[in-house]
This record gives structure tokens, C-alpha cells and sequence, in this order.
């Protein structure tokens, strides 16, 4: 159904944060894997050990932590520069 999207490839700066015991994950393997060829602007590939399918909800700490510094990462706008002081 979607044969125009054949090669694409996602270039907008990329975390893939996943469980290491996710079925979904462990079906899916080699695409994982190779997730690089097709997200060519992949900052980072996490796979929590012990954690399923619902990384957030099983590990909300240690996502929010992983999603806050790959934010800080990215830099895409200029830091406000502080008010001057009279």
C-alpha cells in the first residue's frame, strides 16, 4: 500500500530506545540491527536490558533521562541570551 515509500529513509535526528525483551524487538532483530541504513541521522540506539514492550511505563526514570539529553543534544535554536540589566 505504500510502495512510494520504497527507500525512504527518516533523516530528522533519531533516538530508538527499546526493551531488550520486547517480543516485538527480538522478532524484528536484524532490522534493528541495521537501523542505521534506513535513519541515517540515528543519535543513539538504546535497548534497555530486562525491560518489554513499554519501555516507558516499565523504566519512565531512565527514558526520561535518555529522551532530555538527546534533547540538549540537538541545538537546533540559539540560546536566548539573558535580559540585560539596567
Amino acid at each position: 500500500m505504500t510502495p512510494f515509500l520504497e527507500g525512504a529513509k527518516l533523516r530528522q535526528p533519531t533516538l530508538f530506545i527499546a526493551g531488550g525483551v520486547d517480543p516485538v524487538i527480538r522478532m524484528y532483530r536484524k532490522p534493528v540491527e541495521s537501523l542505521e541504513m534506513g535513519v541515517p541521522n540515528l543519535k543513539g540506539k538504546v535497548i534497555l536490558p530486562g525491560v518489554g514492550h513499554w519501555v516507558n511505563q516499565e523504566r519512565p526514570e531512565e527514558v526520561n533521562q535518555l529522551l532530555v539529553q538527546f534533547l540538549k543534544s540537538l541545538s537546533l535554536l540559539p540560546s536566548p541570551s539573558p535580559p540585560e540589566v539596567a
